[in-house]
């Protein structure tokens, strides 16, 4: 079963994966809601016009503009927002060493791309 399943979302609430929760019914917090929180105020890289020039946000407006297809965005868009940082980086690869997120009847996740950490880092 995938995301594409009728009973997809269903499935994952009744095996206690959080969704939006809507008016409040039955929130009752994140257990780290205030390491998030805190996370979210700290000041991130941005485009701001002292970090990518006129030149870099045309380039960039040509590029999305003549993306043509899910393919060309992720090799020629995306690079340009997520910049030249050092971190490994795969494209779609399944994840396939983590615990089932449910009982094992959905699909492993396989992201179009992700950033990640160099094996002999994770503990």
């Amino acid at each position: 079963m995938g995301p594409t399943h009728a009973a997809y979302q269903q499935h994952l609430i009744d095996h206690g994966v959080f969704f939006e929760v809507h008016h409040g019914e039955g929130y009752e917090g994140l257990a780290n809601q205030e390491e998030v929180k805190h996370r979210l105020l700290q000041r991130r890289p941005s485009l701001s016009p002292d970090s990518f020039s006129d030149e870099a946000f045309v380039a960039f407006i040509a590029a999305n503009y003549n993306a043509s297809s899910e393919a060309t965005v992720m090799s020629m868009v995306i690079p340009m927002i997520s910049g030249n940082a050092s971190l490994p980086s795969l494209q779609n690869i399944q994840f396939k060493d983590l615990e089932d997120l449910t009982d094992g009847s959905i699909k492993k996740a396989t992201p179009d791309l992700y950033d990640g950490a160099r094996p002999e880092s994770v503990h």
